[in-house]
């Protein structure tokens, strides 16, 4: 009896893993979602417990970020010049691996952001 108990229990843990990873592979996306969603509770939970000072800290430093990144992706001509010379050396790049028409598209964005610098 205790024979075939285990090997009950066996099968049963068996087809329990094999389900799981069928489950995973046909649904990878969304189990990765559920990663993702429980990590974000999980965050937000801890923030909840935090001091009023660290939440402070937390905005600011997410305030101090999106001005940076806003200061480094606004249309100015010193910003269209550093993203021309950016694709310039991109182009530069793909042209010395052989890949031509990659090349001349990053030469013909280089062009685009120099006439936007000029105006």
């Amino acid at each position: 009896m205790k024979k075939l108990l285990a090997a009950l229990y066996g099968a049963v843990a068996t087809i329990a893993i094999k389900i799981q990873l069928a489950y995973a592979q046909a649904s990878a996306a969304e189990t990765y979602t559920g990663y993702v969603r429980q990590a974000f509770l999980e965050m937000l939970a801890s923030a909840r417990d935090m001091s009023v000072s660290a939440k402070l800290s937390i905005i600011a430093g997410a305030a101090i970020i999106a001005a940076m990144l806003y200061l480094r992706m606004r249309d100015t001509p010193a910003n269209n010049l550093r993203k021309a010379r950016e694709m310039h050396n991109k182009a530069v790049e793909h042209h010395k691996k052989g890949e031509h028409e990659k090349s001349a598209q990053y030469y013909q964005k280089a062009q685009q952001y120099r006439a936007k610098a000029e105006v």
